[in-house]
């Protein structure tokens, strides 16, 4: 999800990003949109974007400031 750009990504972009097979990457996605750590959005009947979460986004720069300190 790093590479997802803030705006989201489709699945097949995750897909080669990832390395990850279709069936295993939306289990995995499904779990993380339960947990809050990954938006999914709809753009249509068939479209559809990921992106990390924005409190996820917030907390995770938050947390690099950190372990630059």
């Amino acid at each position: 999800m790093p590479l997802v750009a803030e705006d989201g990504a489709d699945l097949e972009f995750i897909e080669a990003v990832s390395g990850l097979h279709t069936p295993s990457l939306r289990r995995s996605l499904t779990t993380l949109i339960q947990r809050n750590l990954v938006d999914h959005r709809r753009k249509g009947l068939h479209e559809s974007t990921y992106t990390i979460h924005s409190l996820t986004r917030t907390f995770l720069l938050k947390q690099v400031v950190l372990w630059q300190e």
